[in-house]
């Protein structure tokens, strides 16, 4: 008797391939042009056949190669976030990342995997400062509270998105408020508490800004890090000129 190839087989081949090099044409970084990178299949996982977590695995280590792409699916849109905030605050972009390839790929680890820590400390916060997916970044965000509501530098990062990318200061001054709860340092407590004032909001973004900076130094492009750099800076600067007109 013959033994028929399994099509369960083949297409956790085919997904895990998809995980492995992103379906799609990849253009290399020193080529001009775009590259093109296709997000992993809706509903994957209903295809893992038992390998969720060695999928998520492959899919997060995917990610992390091209991170930063601003790459969407569904043509021009207008921003949906991060365009409330006061001239001082504002970060100019001059495109829309929402729904970005960045952002399926980590909306699929963590559905995939929904207690695998590091997409939710580092990915949701790096669809927030270098993707600027920052609808994305909101999904990630609440999936990460959802999963921990109990960590408190979650809950943190959670709310400095709140508070700069979705002006949505109650929320930022709940998760604070939680994270503080929570065994928050006493820094983080003494900022939070002037979460309602210019130069506060600034010190919470420059420390924030400042820790991300810390955890991808050793393993982010120049790009990346002069990004991360440059937004530093201008805070900085606003602080001080903040404290000048005093």
């Amino acid at each position: 008797m013959k033994r028929r190839f399994p099509f369960a087989y083949l297409a956790s081949v085919l997904v895990f391939w998809a995980a492995t090099v992103g379906l799609g044409r990849i253009q290399d970084k020193g080529q001009e042009g775009p590259r093109f990178l296709a997000p992993p299949p809706e509903h994957v996982e209903y295809f893992t056949f038992g390998f969720r977590e060695s999928m998520a695995d492959s899919f997060w280590l995917r990610w992390i190669q091209d991170n930063d792409v601003c790459q969407t699916y569904r043509g021009v849109a207008k921003p949906t976030a991060g365009i409330k905030l006061t001239k001082e605050f504002d970060n100019p972009r001059n495109k829309v990342c929402d729904n970005s390839w960045a952002f399926k790929m980590l909306d699929a680890v963590t559905r995939l995997s929904p207690k695998f820590k590091m997409p939710y400390e580092l990915g949701a916060i790096t669809l927030s400062v270098l993707t600027e997916d920052y609808s994305g970044a909101s999904v990630i965000f609440d999936r990460a509270v959802e999963a921990y509501p109990y960590d408190w530098s979650i809950l943190y990062r959670a709310a400095y998105h709140s508070l700069f990318d979705m002006n949505d200061v109650p929320k930022a001054a709940d998760l604070f408020r939680r994270a503080v709860a929570n065994g928050a340092p006493q820094w983080l407590e003494l900022l939070a508490a002037r979460l309602y004032t210019r130069s506060g909001q600034i010190e919470i973004a420059l420390a924030t800004l400042k820790q991300y900076r810390y955890a991808i130094q050793k393993d982010s492009s120049v790009e990346a890090m002069e990004h991360v750099e440059k937004r530093i800076a201008n805070l900085e600067r606003q602080l001080r000129e903040g404290e000048d007109k005093k």
